[in-house]
């Protein structure tokens, strides 16, 4: 939504730059149909029916993709939660410290 809103005011305030920015995304954006087409998949579909917690993308599902299997490792889950609480106590103590 918020790049919707954006592209609107850059085609107010700037008609010329707004039709080349809408050129050159035009490849990378889908139309209404194409957009909506995996949820009323999803919705719709008797393949889907009993799944549940899944992800799906362009409507096929993309739980086997690369990036999915990298989300789903427990020692890379596990990794991040270290390293995430390491870096929130560093922030603490350096907001602390200016206290």
């Amino acid at each position: 939504m918020q790049c919707l809103i954006c592209v609107e005011a850059l085609g107010r305030f700037a008609p010329i730059l707004s039709s080349i920015v809408a050129f050159v995304l035009k490849p990378f954006t889908k139309n209404l149909e194409q957009g909506a087409a995996t949820t009323v998949y999803c919705a719709a579909s008797p393949f889907v029916e009993n799944e549940s917690g899944r992800y799906y993308a362009d409507c096929n599902d993309a739980e086997k993709d690369l990036h999915t299997a990298l989300a789903r490792d427990e020692s890379l889950q596990d990794a991040l939660w270290s390293k995430s609480l390491e870096f929130i106590k560093k922030f603490e103590n350096n907001n602390m410290a200016h206290l």
